[in-house]
């Protein structure tokens, strides 16, 4: 399908560590984009670096009616409401209004720059067949929806008193078909609805009727955009564009360009590329001892994204261990467990060992 121009969710158990991402990671969001299109990036990211991305299934008739079930995919929670009768009539009495063209694409696009243009392929597929009908799902009596708001990322609830799912965040309501029932100026799209299939009672999230699932590039044609090349380099990176990453490291002013924070690609590569890109722009003149305004390196983005071999690279070619925890130099152990509570004792040592920090038991 061609296209054209036109506070995150915090999973339980480890919400804690969640937000310390969101805090740590904003050491390289100070750019053009809005701040919080950029937390929601680096919290999709680890979301899907912990969570399994397997299909999850669930028997529904062991749903009650009126009951709302949550599932995880892909590190996301996925709402599964089971609807009563009389809702069933009253949706298909209803008069729904659909999205403009320019409107999805935008809305597929950040889904796309959060999590990648795999998962966004995944609910673009579940979404817009279902999203013109009236009930907005397969079976008549039950919904499923992606339980995160398509703006900021909260993670939505169930009121049972007024038959509403509710966005916390912004107050936003949905109805039962997952429409947004009254926009407001942080929310304005109906809920997402993830590619899934039944086979009788059997719901799969995850998993198409279809054989497979077109994934699409929803990326935005970098080079056209009124940014300084510096800046088209870190979409280049954000978006794993490998022949125009070379294509805008030959321009040497990209060298000196770093965020309003002071953060450079280096920070972005470190976190989100590989150790094929760090060797790149290492090569091309980017310093790995950079800091940005509060300290943080380039390592501590590697470790922020729990990327092993790209801690191990920056250490190999000379990165300092040297990390920042609330302002204060520590360890790069000290950091780990601050930002990766759950990386305790063997777990925590092998992971060091890894990246390069460690020397075995």
């Amino acid at each position: 399908m061609p296209l054209s121009e036109g506070q995150p969710f915090l999973m339980p158990n480890i919400s804690q560590k969640i937000s310390r991402i969101q805090l740590d990671a904003q050491a390289w969001l100070g750019s053009r984009w809005a701040w919080w299109r950029r937390v929601a990036t680096v919290a999709g990211l680890v979301l899907l670096h912990i969570m399994p991305a397997q299909a999850t299934t669930l028997n529904v008739q062991q749903l009650a009616v009126g009951e709302v079930k949550t599932l995880y995919w892909r590190g996301r929670p996925v709402l599964v409401y089971k609807r009563t009768a009389a809702q069933i009539a009253e949706l298909n009495q209803a008069s729904p209004t659909q999205l403009p063209p320019w409107a999805k694409l935008d809305l597929y696009r950040a889904q796309a720059r959060t999590s990648g243009n795999a998962f966004a392929s995944l609910l673009l597929a579940g979404t817009d067949p279902l999203d013109g009908t009236k009930l907005r799902s397969q079976r008549p009596d039950v919904l499923v929806v992606l339980g995160v708001s398509t703006n900021f990322g909260c993670a939505i609830q169930w009121q049972a008193d007024s038959q509403q799912f509710i966005d916390p965040c912004s107050g936003t309501r949905y109805g039962v078909d997952g429409r947004i029932i009254q926009a407001t100026d942080r929310e304005s799209f109906n809920l997402l609805i993830p590619v899934h299939r039944f086979a009788g009672d059997l719901l799969t999230v995850g998993e198409a009727a279809e054989q497979s699932v077109t994934i699409h590039d929803f990326a935005p044609n970098i080079l056209q955009l009124t940014i300084p090349n510096g800046e088209k380099l870190l979409q280049a990176i954000e978006w794993q564009k490998p022949d125009l990453i070379s294509e805008l490291l030959q321009d040497p002013t990209v060298l000196d360009y770093h965020t309003v924070t002071g953060a450079t690609a280096i920070h972005l590569a470190a976190f989100k590329g590989d150790s094929s890109l760090l060797t790149q722009l290492h090569q091309a003149g980017f310093r790995l001892d950079v800091t940005t305004q509060k300290g943080v390196t380039p390592l501590m983005m590697a470790l922020l994204a729990m990327k092993a071999d790209n801690a191990r690279w920056l250490v190999e070619h000379g990165a300092s261990t040297l990390c920042q925890c609330d302002n204060k130099p520590c360890s790069a152990s000290e950091y780990l467990q601050q930002v990766h509570g759950h990386l305790e004792g063997t777990s925590l040592q092998t992971f060091l060992h890894q990246a390069g920090l460690a020397k075995p038991h």
